[in-house]
């Protein structure tokens, strides 16, 4: 469970640097650079949920078995898994429509 607290910085870290790359180079005079920005804040959000979860799991761990541990880390092991999917997605879709861009730009010149 201690290495997951190093794990949690190295993939925010990861996550929100592709979310801002691809933020500025796609979307930096758009609307939807708001939303790169608002994800970038989420997945920092997501990791501080994912050290809530390891404290209540941590706790488990040690024997103390009150429902109210293994809620949190249910609840905010969803909430994280949710935050990261937004990122995720945002990463998957932006660097799609890169390539295309890539693709198309490279096609108008033949």
């Amino acid at each position: 469970m201690g290495f997951d607290f190093l794990f949690l910085i190295i993939y925010s870290l990861f996550i929100s640097i592709l979310i801002h790359l691809l933020n500025e180079k796609l979307w930096k005079k758009s609307k939807i650079h708001s939303i790169g920005v608002l994800l970038i804040w989420f997945i920092f959000l997501a990791a501080l949920f994912d050290i809530i979860e390891n404290i209540a799991l941590i706790k488990l761990l040690l024997g103390d078995f009150q429902q109210k541990w293994s809620s949190i880390a249910y609840y905010f092991a969803v909430s994280k898994f949710t935050l990261l999917l937004f990122g995720i997605l945002f990463i998957f879709i932006s660097s799609i429509i890169l390539c295309l861009k890539k693709i198309n730009g490279k096609n108008k010149f033949r």
